[in-house]
């Protein structure tokens, strides 16, 4: 079998090379599902509708959306020696069905002048929108977008209820759902969702996040036996994690066997500030140890973390780091707990001195501030990320991933993993999808566990940070949904 070096793809800022100074922050709005904003056409055969839609203004500034063949023959070479080969070997993409042929015939409406919407649109949904507002509506998508290039199929709520996402030749994605009718094979329901900028390819992405001020990481890495790198900026630049390092306390957990239905009780003194909810909880509060590690994750609650933290033991934390894939874990020595993160640097005397110290220092001083409450605690602008914080590089953090994906221990922490995808994940393409990230000023990561209908699993995992100033979060979101999409496309890719 053939070595699987057409899988690299070497950008300019390779392996090894320094990203600069880190700058990666916080926990405080990390965990929540980001949702890409814009309207949304939603047109069905027992909802009343407009006339007509109209999308705001939308610079396009990409190239062309084009697929990396290169990429779609690796992915074809590891599908090759993952499965093995030889005649009748069947890939897990599905014949084609109601949903994906009704995609397919949609994708082909986006012309000047759309003809043969009759043949395809169901007469109870044409009695609502008649067919020459589709075809002004397909043909606005047209004059803005260009056509339909290519088309996969994203989820499937049954045979005849989903979504599919289009490729555009004018470099944007568009997310549509469909229902089509068991009876007529037509469609009668259809929604259209907002453009999102796809930079032509997953080597776009990459070449867009290099423009990023600061330091910006990416790994994109396909798991195996032979787990091998597919894209990558300064894979091994330690960047701050903001919430993401979270990841860990739910890896130890498992590694120490903790009992999942075990009941702790809510602790006054490790109560901290949102995000989450814990923190409003009485003291005293019953609660499972499964709970505390849900919340954590799924929606990034602080006060949950902390008390796990104190559970399974700082110092325990730490010596596990570098068995868990962290080849910068002293940089994360002493092992913060979200309280004191947000005390240290809101009280400039404290964190001061904290920097000054070394660790015996460092350990006395994190025992001063507890005797400080938590009024008044909070920062507006980037603020120490490359020395207060939690810190990993993506390709730490895909070693992490790996982890979780081997191990046969791991079931419950996936399932944990996977209550927030974070974006839109076509679940047609990867049926599991593990998320954590996290944010604060001039901190932003994001870290995704993506296991295949077949033997395939992926890791991306990708950070910027900024020490001067705030970072442009939606736009590191738009890059990192579209990176989600081109992979998915090119692992749904029909051969």
């Amino acid at each position: 079998m053939n070595k699987l070096f057409q899988l690299r793809r070497r950008t300019a800022a390779g392996r090894g090379t320094a990203a600069g100074r880190a700058t990666v922050g916080d926990h405080s709005r990390s965990g929540y599902p980001h949702k890409l904003r814009g309207k949304v056409l939603w047109i069905t055969s027992v909802l009343a509708i407009v006339a007509s839609l109209v999308y705001p203004a939308w610079s396009l500034g990409a190239a062309a959306a084009g697929s990396d063949q290169a990429f779609a023959r690796a992915l074809q070479g590891i599908r090759a020696q993952a499965l093995g080969s030889g005649p009748g070997l069947s890939l897990y993409v599905a014949q084609e069905g109601a949903l994906l042929r009704s995609a397919r015939q949609v994708s082909g409406k986006f012309a000047p002048n759309p003809e043969g919407l009759e043949d395809i649109l169901d007469p109870s949904l044409l009695a609502i929108l008649p067919a020459e507002k589709f075809r002004e509506l397909f043909r606005e998508y047209y004059l803005k977008h260009g056509r339909a290039v290519s088309v996969f199929l994203a989820s499937k709520e049954n045979e005849f209820l989903g979504s599919a996402v289009l490729s555009f030749e004018r470099g944007v994605f568009i997310k549509i759902t469909l229902q089509v009718s068991p009876r007529t094979g037509k469609i009668t329901g259809l929604r259209l969702g907002e453009p999102v900028r796809s930079y032509g390819s997953i080597q776009g992405v990459v070449d867009e996040m290099k423009k990023f001020p600061g330091s910006a990481g990416l790994s994109l890495t396909w798991l195996g036996p032979a787990s091998e790198v597919l894209y990558y900026l300064n894979p091994d630049a330690a960047l701050a994690l903001g919430s993401t390092f979270k990841l860990y306390i739910l890896a130890l957990l498992v590694e120490d066997r903790r009992p999942w239905d075990e009941v702790l009780r809510i602790r006054e003194d490790l109560k901290s500030l949102p995000s989450g909810k814990l923190q409003a909880w009485p003291a005293g509060s019953p609660i499972t140890v499964h709970t505390l590690a849900s919340l954590m994750i799924s929606i990034s609650d602080n006060t949950a973390t902390d008390h796990l933290l104190d559970y399974v033991g700082r110092h325990r934390v730490e010596a596990m780091l570098w068995k868990l894939g962290n080849r910068n874990f002293y940089r994360s020595i002493p092992f913060l707990s979200t309280l004191e993160m947000f005390k240290l640097k809101s009280r400039p005397e404290f964190m001061r001195r904290y920097l000054e110290a070394d660790e015996a220092g460092k350990r006395g001083i994190l025992g001063e501030l507890k005797t400080l409450g938590r009024e008044g605690l909070g920062w507006s602008k980037p603020t120490a990320v490359d020395s207060i914080e939690w810190f990993a590089s993506p390709s730490d953090l895909c070693r992490l991933m790996d982890h979780f994906h081997v191990s046969g221990r791991y079931e419950e922490a996936l399932k944990i993993m996977a209550i927030n995808p974070g974006l839109d994940v076509p679940r047609e393409i990867f049926p599991y999808a593990g998320y954590k990230g996290g944010s604060e000023p001039g901190v932003i990561n994001m870290t995704w566990l993506l296991r295949s209908k077949g033997p395939q699993a992926f890791c991306l995992s990708a950070g910027w940070n900024n020490s001067s100033a705030a970072l442009d979060d939606e736009r590191f979101v738009g890059l990192m949904q579209a990176l989600i999409y081109h992979l998915a496309s090119e692992v749904g890719r029909e051969h």
